[in-house]
């Protein structure tokens, strides 16, 4: 079992000319706050006239209490104790204890990977991780590629606390979940972004289907679109992960591409997976460019195990991409693509003993494509990450062309279906990515928000933290 044990640090100040109020700074006689018999001049009561910590008026002896993490007691003269863990204010106040490592288990990992003396992994700026290289991160922190206890390699980073301040933002990126074993606090007032961007996987996440490999991949991969005779193209599914993929639009009497399954429902996000990618249209190649609308990827995966506390005021987001639209070429004589699924959304997993949420958690799909037509291509669906809600599908482009299907995300599971054309020469839309999945555990004080909405949405799971 690995722990993170700093220890304690205690600073004995046996001058009180430093602790402000009440002190008289010349030889003269002090006979309470402020009041000076001697030729000394006084500071008055709550005036600090040193460096060190400003106590008010009163000085030892006194009772023990808190300033922020820093525990102040008499013994007999003041001692000011940095408290690793947080200092409790209920009196008599004490430096909260260390917790112990295996009081929980972790998911997908041992506790050994709880590690001691690794540093804070501070995120004052924008930062792009990539798990692929599962490297160790700047400032702080140890990465290390271990397989998940049910399957699957994880970039997993052991660090005694992560910070990422408001103005920080930590992009993940690269082909496996990352997951976060903080030996003492999590404190998360910026971003981070497991977020999958059109095409663009994430880490952790499933690509998109494209021209020659239709199929979105992984479990939740949303099927390819059909192509019938000269210009009918069916438009890709959406890919599927908590929530089902919507099924693409039919072009005529050309077929939709199957949403993707909704795989993860229901689940403890063991192994750590990211969303299923959508489903590709279909359409003709063009000098090597195809007309189709490729699929959008799956959101990423994501996990942080705090020993100690959680704390949320920024976001986490693990959005699916948007599908992409068709595509019109100049000639009529060359077949108008029909548009691609959009992703699913991704996987969360948070868990402490404390846990306090009052910031974002979002995992919505990508929306699908818009099928091209005759005023030109078709629109690409809207990322995951850009929304708290479901994404919008692209837009339509005239006679022949259609709406790509919203996506999951929010209290809507499931992607919606793509629009289809019925005109024997349509081409079909792509359909919404479904939502992706979060899972809180905890044991500790749980507080959510929302939005203006105390309810927990039908696409997070809160559950008790597991025991050895």
């Amino acid at each position: 079992m690995g722990v993170a044990l700093l220890g304690c640090s205690a600073i004995v100040d046996p001058d009180p000319g430093q602790l402000g109020g009440g002190v008289d700074a010349g030889p003269g006689a002090d006979v309470g706050p402020g009041t000076d018999t001697g030729p000394g001049v006084d500071t008055g009561p709550g005036v600090d006239t040193g460096p060190g910590v400003d106590t008010g008026p009163a000085v030892c002896p006194m009772p023990p209490r808190c300033d922020g993490s820093t525990l102040l007691y008499c013994d007999p003269m003041l001692v000011m104790e940095e408290c690793d863990f947080g200092c409790d204010p209920t009196p008599p106040a004490t430096c909260r204890p260390e917790p112990p490592r295996e009081d929980y288990l972790p998911s997908n990992v041992g506790p050994g990977f709880w590690m001691a003396d690794r540093g804070e992994f501070r995120v004052d700026s924008e930062v792009l991780y990539d798990s692929r290289d599962c490297t160790d991160p700047p400032g702080g922190g140890e990465a290390t590629v271990t397989t998940m206890r049910d399957g699957g390699e994880a970039c997993v980073i052991s660090v005694d606390r992560l910070n990422v301040t408001e103005r920080g933002r930590l992009r993940l990126a690269g082909s496996r979940p990352v997951i976060f074993m903080v030996g003492n606090e999590a404190i998360i007032d910026g971003v981070i972004d497991a977020s999958a961007y059109g095409p663009q996987t994430a880490a952790g996440s499933f690509p998109g289907g494209r021209t020659g490999s239709p199929r979105g991949q992984g479990p939740g991969g949303g099927g390819g679109g059909e192509h019938v005779e000269r210009f009918a193209d069916g438009g890709g599914g959406g890919g599927g992960a908590c929530g089902a993929g919507g099924l693409g639009g039919r072009g005529g009497a050309a077929g939709p591409g199957r949403g993707g399954d909704a795989y993860l429902v229901g689940g403890t996000l063991q192994p750590l997976r990211g969303g299923g990618g959508g489903g590709a249209g279909n359409g003709a190649a063009l000098d090597a460019v195809s007309t189709a609308g490729a699929g959008g990827a799956g959101g990423g995966a994501v996990q942080i195990s705090a020993v100690n506390r959680l704390e949320l005021g920024g976001a986490v987001i693990a959005g699916g991409g948007g599908g992409r639209g068709g595509a019109r070429p100049p000639t009529t004589e060359v077949n108008w693509g029909s548009g691609g699924g959009g992703g699913a959304g991704g996987s969360i997993l948070l868990e402490a003993p404390e846990l306090r949420i009052d910031g974002r958690i979002l995992a919505a799909g990508g929306g699908g494509g818009g099928s091209a037509g005759q005023d030109g291509n078709g629109g690409a669906g809207e990322d995951g990450a850009n929304t708290g809600d479901t994404a919008p599908g692209g837009e339509s482009n005239g006679r022949l062309s259609a709406d790509g299907g919203r996506s999951g995300g929010g209290r809507t599971m499931d992607g919606a279906p793509g629009g289809s054309v019925a005109d024997a020469n349509g081409n079909g839309a792509g359909g919404g990515g479904g939502s992706g999945c979060i899972l809180l555990r905890t044991e500790g004080g749980l507080d959510i928000t929302f939005g203006a909405s105390p309810q927990v949405p039908p696409g997070i799971r809160v559950l008790t933290l597991m025991r050895p």
